[in-house]
This record gives C-alpha cells, structure tokens and sequence, in this order.
C-alpha cells in the first residue's frame, strides 16, 4: 500500500488571515478613539482662536473709547454719546462677535471702561456650547503731565480773503476750549501765542534786546517791537545775545527816491499800513495759563498786507518763546520732569516775498545797495525781515546774475523763496531736535511744494493737518487739541 502524502494546510495559516483581519479591525477602533481627542483639540483651537480675535479687537475698541471720553474735559459733552461713538468706530458691526455691557465708571480722575462680546462657535456646538463670551476692562487715567504749547499763526493780508482769519480765530479757540475744559487758570497748562508776517512782534518791553529802535524818527512815529531777522544761521535758531547777536529793529524805511510813488504816511490799521511799523502785527503773548487772555489775544488777531510770507522767522520765535533763554524767560528747562513742550504752526500760503510792481519796465538806476526799484512801482520787493534781500544778500541771492535787469529779479526772486524754504525745513528740524513735538497745519494752501514741506516739517505724519475747507479746519485743531491731552492707559 502506496502511502501518498497529502499537503495539509495548517489551520494556524487561516487563523493568522482572520486575526489579520480582525487586527485592522481593532486598529480602526485605536485610531477612531485616537482621533476623537485630536479633532476635538482643533475644534477647541479653532473656537479659541476665534474669541481671542474678537477679545483682542474688544480691548483697542474700549481703549479708543476710554481715551476719547478721557480727553473729553467740555461739560456740555455727553460722556455716555462720546463713549458709545468711539466704542462703535472701533469696533463695527461687521467684525466678528457681538458686543455689548459697554459701560463706564469714573472715579475722580479714572475712568473704568468694561465691555463684554460673545462669539458663536462652530466645533463646540456639538458639545453643547453655542457661543464663547470674553470680558474685558481697562482704566483711563487722566494724564498728570504738564504742557508748554506755542500756537505761531500766519497773520498775512491772505487771511483775510473768504474771512480766513476768522475761520482761524474759531479753531484756535476750540483748541484753547479743549485743552483748558472748565479751568480758568490750569496749574499744568501754558500756551502761548505767535502771530507772524514777515516779521514778528515782540514787544517794546525786550527793548534792551534790541538796537536800532532809535535810527530815525518817522513822522513822530515810534518802534512798534517787530525786529529783523539776525544772520544766518542765528536767524533759524535759539543761540543766546552773546553767541548770536542782539536783534535789529524792524524799521520800514522811506522808500529810496528811485522808487516814487509810494505812500511815506503813517497808518497802522490792518491791511492797509504804511510808515516805519508796516506789516508790523500784534505784539507775542508769552507761555501763559491765562485762558481768557489767550482768547482775546486770538479774538484781536488781523490779516497784514504788503510784508510776504516767512514762516521760518515766525516758526523761529516760535521756539524762542518756548525756550528757557532769553528773550522769554517763561519756559521750562527742557528736561523738566513730567511737562512735554509742543509748537503749532498754521500758513495759508508759500513762504514768499511781497512783490511790487509786477511790469517789465527797466529801472533807471540799480546799485547793490538799493533795492531793485521798476521805473512806476518802486521796490520789486517789500521790505520784510531781511531788509531787501534781492540786493542785501541775506537769503543768498545776490549770486544770481542776469545781464536783463528784470530777469535777474525773477531770478534772485525764484532764489530767495528756495532759501525760506530751506531755512523753514532747518528751524523746523532745531525744533525736533529738542524733543519738542511739532504739529504743522496747511489751510487752504494750492502750492504743492509748501505742503509738502509742512509734512515732512511735523513730528511724524499724524501731526500734519492739510485742511482745504474751515471744517477741516476746526477738525484739525480738534484733533491736535486731543492729541496734546494726552493720556496714559493703567493696565
């Protein structure tokens, strides 16, 4: 008998198939419950993500809103409105999550400012939890710093064309409205007040600062206090008596007899002035915490014709004013602890000087020493803080050369105002470098190039305000007004 030998397959073959099968089945099972958690975390994470945007976005929005009502010191405004404004700016309705509770608390100079938002989840909804709520508060504490501020205001004849020195005296006492609130006389707060032509006014009493007041007497008339600008480059910085020099007296000259036809009366009335003291505006009103003196003093302001436009020299005294040294002795020492310092300045126009007779005749008779005079109009330029400059050489222009006489006064003219600008852009920089903020304001001002000067002359772009209409205008002196209350936000 044969004995065949069958192959036998080991059932242990089949059982290691169907544990292999059951094996996936149990893996799927470990990374079903493996996976739960996971999915479970990025939903959380996802959801959290979500309330900590819209937290995040709550916390800027009642910051902004604290501030606002913090820096808000006129009684007739309603605190609660200005609260809910600013909230409402901040944080608009097509954000994520949905606002509400915003609510104040002021305690004597904190105000406590406490909203809530709710966000609708996505992941956790599964788990029962519709929505995450986050809660944020903050507290505005009145800012206890003091404040030295110089307001240097264009008083050219310009301004008064569509009353916009009016316009001016409105917006500049919203700011003094602001910054003082119901205090008459603050104990942190001085402002000051330089208006400027092409000269500056600053007053008889700094007459030992000055020579010259006494040169000649013009008709009985006597020195009014604007005064030259000193030389380069003591004009565009705060350099003592003794480094740079006392101040000329600014004595409009009778114009030389090459020039006739100009009036040699006397008449001091705005926008029409004649004789020794032309274009010579109201005398510098120094740091005071006298609100309603300020107030006159801007209420009293008027346009003066014939001078130009030098906002170098009025930004000059600008700093002057809130120097420590001589000749306005009221300011601060710079590094006085807890008091900040701030210049604001305002043109409607381009640096420039005023031109007269604007033909093309020749004069008869031009000499370095006189001014260039046109045969039926006198000066091709007005008198102004530098003397003459087309021929006295202190804006540098006695270098431009033209063999026409007409088109060597267009030159050294284009020439000159290139210099006021220059020296603008360098005062403005003496300021900066002292740590004393700079705000620059251009109202409605065509010349491109002025603009841009102002914008780059401010501390940094929030400071520059080009206001084309009166209620840009008072935007933008509201806008400083608050900016210069500022606060400090405890955390």
């Amino acid at each position: 008998m044969s004995h065949h030998t069958r192959p036998v397959r080991f059932r242990g073959s089949l059982l290691a198939r169907r544990l292999r099968r059951d094996t996936r089945g149990v893996v799927a099972v470990f990374v079903a419950l493996a996976l739960t958690p996971i999915l479970i975390l990025s939903g959380l994470a996802v959801d959290f993500a979500q309330l900590y945007t819209a937290r995040t976005r709550l916390g800027h929005a009642i910051e902004a809103a604290g501030l606002a009502v913090g820096s808000t010191q006129d009684g007739s405004v309603e605190l609660q409105d200005r609260l809910e404004a600013f909230f409402a700016a901040n944080y608009p309705s097509e954000a994520l999550g949905t606002p509400y509770g915003l609510s104040m608390q002021p305690v004597n100079n904190v105000f406590t400012v406490t909203a809530s938002v709710d966000v609708p989840t996505t992941f956790l909804r599964v788990a029962g939890y519709e929505r995450l709520t986050a809660t944020v508060s903050t507290e505005i504490v009145r800012e206890t710093k003091g404040l030295e501020v110089v307001l240097v205001l264009d008083n050219t004849g310009s301004m008064a064309g569509s009353n916009k020195i009016g316009s001016l005296r409105n917006a500049a006492k919203e700011l003094v409205r602001i910054l003082f609130g119901s205090e008459e006389f603050p104990e942190l707060l001085r402002v000051a007040l330089v208006p400027y032509v092409t000269t500056v006014n600053i007053g008889t009493n700094n007459a030992d600062l000055v020579i010259g007041d006494d040169t000649f007497d013009f008709e009985g008339a006597g020195w009014k206090g604007c005064v030259m600008a000193r030389p380069y480059p003591h004009d565009v910085r705060d350099t003592s008596v003794t480094e740079g020099g006392p101040w000329m007296a600014y004595l409009w000259p009778p114009e030389p007899e090459n020039c006739p036809g100009h009036s040699r009366t006397i008449d001091e009335v705005p926008r029409a002035t004649s004789g020794p003291n032309k274009s010579c505006a109201r005398p510098i009103l120094p740091l005071t915490n006298d609100r309603n003196r300020l107030v006159s003093e801007i209420e009293a302001m008027e346009p003066w014709n014939n001078g130009g436009t030098m906002t170098s020299v009025g930004l000059a005294w600008g700093l002057r004013v809130v120097s420590p040294e001589a000749p306005f002795t009221d300011a601060l020492p710079y590094d006085t602890e807890d008091w900040n310092k701030a210049i604001v300045v305002l043109t409607d126009g381009h640096n420039q000087l005023w031109r007269e007779g604007r033909n093309r005749e020749r004069s008869n008779s031009v000499s370095s020493a006189e001014p260039y005079c046109l045969e039926n109009g006198g000066p091709a330029t007005n008198f102004n803080a530098y003397g003459y400059p087309l021929s006295s050489g202190r804006l540098g222009t006695v270098e431009v050369v033209r063999e026409d006489l007409v088109d060597q006064i267009e030159a050294r003219y284009s020439a000159a105002e290139s210099e006021l600008n220059a020296r603008t852009a360098e005062v403005c920089n003496n300021i900066k470098s002292n740590g004393i903020y700079l705000y620059t304001i251009t109202f409605k001002v065509r010349n491109k190039k002025m603009r841009n000067l102002f914008r780059d002359c401010a501390s940094d772009e929030a400071k520059h305000f080009d206001s084309p209409t009166d209620e840009d205008l008072e935007d933008a002196f509201v806008a400083i007004a608050t900016q210069l209350s500022e606060l400090r936000v405890a955390r």
